[in-house]
């Protein structure tokens, strides 16, 4: 049977450090791994240097630290990696957050992510609560008015709870019903 931390590093991507390749979306994706598989900093770093290639191992070979934390790691990466133009941006992306609302034909699965990962461009350490104010003010006005009663610092079930008006708007009455209806949308 493979250790956690292998199958961990197994199942990121290598990373090439080049223009096509996003240093941001990488790290967030390594994070959730290493999260997942409860892999702490000092296994991290010692092993993330076989998940590098071409451009990337060669500035990882020659900037090997020492990185005190596995967070000084992501911050020299991206710094050597920067992200594409779109997420530098910040006034841009701060726009995109403002503006951004649910459309009518729009799911609230869709519409989370897409503006969880607008924030997350924007600032990959914003409070839990300053993305469920995004959230919420970019609600169509139904759901907004349902959600005015939950706590404000869950995103999470801000959309649990959203998906689930909307299923009751669809017709579905028992709570076995609205609970088989969660699970498949």
């Amino acid at each position: 049977m493979v250790d956690p931390t292998t199958r961990a590093f197994e199942s990121i991507k290598t990373f090439h450090g080049t223009p096509q390749d996003n240093s941001r979306d990488w790290c967030d994706r390594a994070e959730i791994v290493f999260t997942a598989f409860n892999i702490n900093d000092v296994d991290r770093l010692a092993r993330i240097g076989i998940k590098l290639e071409d451009n990337a191992f060669d500035c990882y070979r020659d900037n090997q630290g020492p990185y005190a934390t596995w967070i000084a790691f992501l911050q020299a990466f991206e710094r050597a990696f920067p992200p594409p133009e779109r997420t530098q941006n910040r006034h841009l992306l701060a726009e995109q957050i403002n503006q951004r609302k649910q459309s009518t034909d729009e799911s609230v699965h869709d519409y989370y992510y897409v503006l969880d990962k607008l924030c997350r461009e924007y600032d990959p350490q914003m409070s839990p609560i300053d993305r469920t104010i995004k959230l919420v003010g970019g609600l169509r006005a139904e759901l907004k008015e349902k959600n005015v009663t939950i706590e404000r610092s869950n995103t999470r079930k801000i959309y649990d709870s959203s998906k689930e008006f909307r299923i009751q708007r669809k017709g579905y009455g028992t709570s076995s019903e609205t609970k088989r209806a969660l699970r498949i949308n």
